[in-house]
């Protein structure tokens, strides 16, 4: 028995980074960071609660396991709360400049993002964290199996941080870089 116990921490202490790299990436935000510690805490729930979201991205929460659904409900609460974009790779440049232009980093900072010059997506992704690197802050991908691309700015003195918490997580989160 003392052995499931020990396990069910070790569990909710890997997925509490969670809670942390919410944080850092929704710039404190109550709200991201109330949900990400409810599904922790309680994953079922959670599940329940925003089944629609989840039905969307075709998950049966019911069979998902409690790492992946957490890490889901990170990316979906930092979307919702303008902290995160989730793009099409197949989508046009001024989508993609239109969707960096909407992120809370770029709009609290009054950033004008400019149009991307080159061809292809992972490119304009490198110039984008080309850009954003002069802006002090890091365009970083939040790694999912997706053919989108979830993309979040953190400020370069917190990056190393949020790329720790992710891995003691077990979730990846890196540079904006070619594919």
């Amino acid at each position: 028995m003392f052995g499931f116990l020990k396990k069910k921490k070790s569990m909710e202490n890997h997925l509490e980074k969670l809670a942390e790299v919410a944080d850092i990436l929704s710039g404190n935000n109550a709200e991201v960071h109330t949900a990400i510690t409810c599904c922790i805490h309680d994953p079922a729930a959670y599940g329940k609660q925003h089944a629609a979201r989840f039905l969307e991205r075709s998950m049966d929460v019911e069979h998902c396991d409690a790492a992946t659904l957490c890490w889901v409900a990170l990316v979906d609460e930092l979307e919702a709360s303008g902290d995160l974009a989730e793009v099409d790779t197949s989508c046009e440049p001024e989508d993609l400049q239109w969707a960096l232009e909407q992120l809370n980093p770029v709009q609290s900072a009054e950033i004008t993002v400019p149009e991307p010059e080159t061809e292809s997506f992972f490119d304009w992704l490198c110039e984008y964290r080309d850009f954003f690197r002069q802006q002090n802050m890091v365009l970083c991908t939040l790694e999912m199996d997706s053919d989108d691309v979830f993309l979040a700015l953190v400020q370069k003195e917190q990056f190393d941080a949020v790329v720790l918490l992710a891995k003691q997580a077990k979730c990846v989160i890196a540079e904006a870089d070619i594919q």
